[in-house]
């Protein structure tokens, strides 16, 4: 009798960050409260895997060499609204003008390293 392999039915978070580091930290965190994850180290890379798989939550670097987190959160948004695939921006950077653009490009939250989520770039830092 042969087996058939079991489908993983944890919900995917797919992380996108050109710092190993924080993709080992964030992929800790979330495979021990459950959830599936996949990584890229570039934004290309991760718009290829959501095309191949079904995410249920994108976390990306704002800052990256090539495309940029935001880049890369435009062309999500051309198919797949803010409740569809939500997507968290996180930079290690104080730099207002990403956040609007981040948040006015469709992220659902944004994270600065070190700090907690803010919904609004007006909530403090």
């Amino acid at each position: 009798m042969t087996s058939t392999p079991e489908l993983d039915t944890r919900p995917l978070v797919l992380i996108v960050d050109d710092d190993l580091t924080q993709r080992v930290l964030l992929r800790g965190f979330l495979e021990s409260n459950g959830f599936a994850v996949g990584e890229s180290d570039n934004a290309r890379a991760c718009l290829e895997k959501i095309e191949t798989s079904n995410p249920k939550l994108v976390i990306s670097d704002i800052v990256m060499p090539g495309m940029k987190g935001t880049e890369m959160l435009e062309v999500i948004r051309r198919t797949h609204d803010s409740a569809e695939l939500p997507v968290i921006m996180i930079t290690g950077e104080d730099e207002p003008q990403q956040i609007v653009e981040a948040l006015r490009l469709g992220a659902n939250v944004r994270v600065r390293r070190g700090r907690g989520p803010h919904p609004h770039p007006a909530c403090p830092a």
